[in-house]
């Protein structure tokens, strides 16, 4: 029977443990295939330890759970999704690196030469292969296999869990985890968002914002750090008290919820002016749900949202110098600067139309259904990686 090791923080709750769990269900689903999982952290993200959440998934991966030092020499085939100067070469015969890499234009020479000691390398999006090509010269194979969305965002309309109501008509929403410490140096972007929504639409009362984030962990002192930077962005936005309503969704949601939230009558889109993204998940389930989607015109969910998006303008600008760390964000790089007005304009146009901007988005609804659904990503994985399981 053939062996393979999984590397990847499968059980925590982040975007690279969403990722890491989609190939765990192409490997699980292969038969004669003996799994092993090497479950890593990811920051200081929390992790799953109830075994029966997604569906039994937690618990088959704790089950195949081993102490990293049992692994090394006991799997023909390693998948090790993580940032690449943390890939081991010789965990097993054959090594594949898996990595959404860095949301800039170009990242550190080593990750290069971590990739060219691997046997391949797969990656979610064409931005984060330009990203590497950009940074030294490859000479192993890269593979571009995107992510899926979660079951729960193709369901069909009434078997969704009931999502409470807004007190304001409609609403922008805004979802991601808060990625920096101030305006200028947070990936997500999300302090300009509230800021430029908050100026948009300070005098009309009908808008609200929807806002899904965190700053880590959803844990009451992480709430508290939220709402503290929150204050601080809207009183430095908001006049004499006026400006729309600021609705704060905070803590563990079901990927049912999150899909009820995608298709709440009173969300007429998702604003995701981001500095860059390795590949956009949120952006993605928000286009599979029917949700209109105005975003930056760069970086990896450009792949999937095609022209059925509203594209915001953009410059390329240095990333800011309190990122550039020298590991994960080198000096020179760059990522998006969307431009505020561009922004501004198009949210304005969905709000003020929001039944052209949904039949808009029913088309890009069905592209994506079908090209990243689950059973299209995994032949997309067999077709790329299933060679070095047979």
């Amino acid at each position: 029977m053939k062996k393979a090791i999984l590397r990847a923080p499968v059980l925590t709750q982040s975007g690279y443990g969403v990722h890491a769990r989609q190939v765990a269900r192409w490997l699980l689903g292969r038969d004669g295939l003996e799994l092993s999982v090497n479950a890593m952290p990811w920051g200081d993200t929390p992790w799953h330890i109830d075994s029966a959440a997604l569906g039994g998934l937690v618990g088959a991966l704790m089950e195949r759970t081993r102490p990293p030092e049992s692994h090394r020499g006991q799997g023909s085939v390693s998948f090790q999704l993580q940032l690449p100067h943390e890939w081991d070469p010789n965990l097993a015969d054959v090594n594949v690196g898996m990595t959404a890499g860095v949301e800039t234009d170009r990242c550190h020479p080593d990750w290069v030469a971590a990739c060219n000691r691997m046997t391949a390398v797969v990656v979610p999006s064409r931005h984060v292969e330009a990203c590497l090509r950009a940074s030294g010269v490859l000479t192993v194979p890269v593979h571009v296999v995107p992510e899926t969305w979660s079951a729960e965002c193709a369901a069909p309309d009434g078997t969704l869990p009931a999502f409470p109501s807004f007190e304001t008509e409609v609403n922008v929403l805004l979802f991601g985890q808060l990625t920096g410490t101030n305006p200028y140096n947070d990936r997500k972007n999300t302090f300009f968002s509230i800021r430029w929504l908050c100026e948009l639409f300070a005098d009309d009362p009908r808008v609200g914002i929807v806002l899904k984030t965190n700053a880590c962990r959803n844990t009451l002192i992480d709430r508290d750090i939220v709402l503290n930077a929150l204050r601080g962005v809207l009183s430095q936005v908001r006049q004499q008290g006026k400006g729309p309503k600021l609705h704060l969704l905070h803590g563990d949601m079901s990927d049912a919820e999150v899909a009820a939230l995608y298709r709440h009558p009173q969300v007429c889109c998702l604003a995701a002016p981001t500095r860059g993204e390795g590949f956009g998940l949120p952006i993605l389930e928000a286009a599979v749900s029917g949700l209109p989607v105005v975003a930056t015109a760069w970086s990896g969910h450009t792949d999937f949202l095609g022209d059925l998006y509203s594209p915001v303008q953009y410059q390329l600008e240095p990333v800011h110098q309190t990122r550039v760390d020298g590991r994960i964000f080198v000096p020179g790089a760059r990522w998006a600067g969307p431009n505020e007005q561009d922004f501004k304009r198009r949210v304005k146009e969905l709000v003020a139309d929001p039944a052209r901007a949904r039949a808009r988005a029913a088309d890009l609804r069905e592209v994506v259904r079908r090209s990243h659904s689950p059973d299209a990503i995994s032949a997309a994985y067999e077709a790329a990686l299933g060679g070095y399981l047979t």
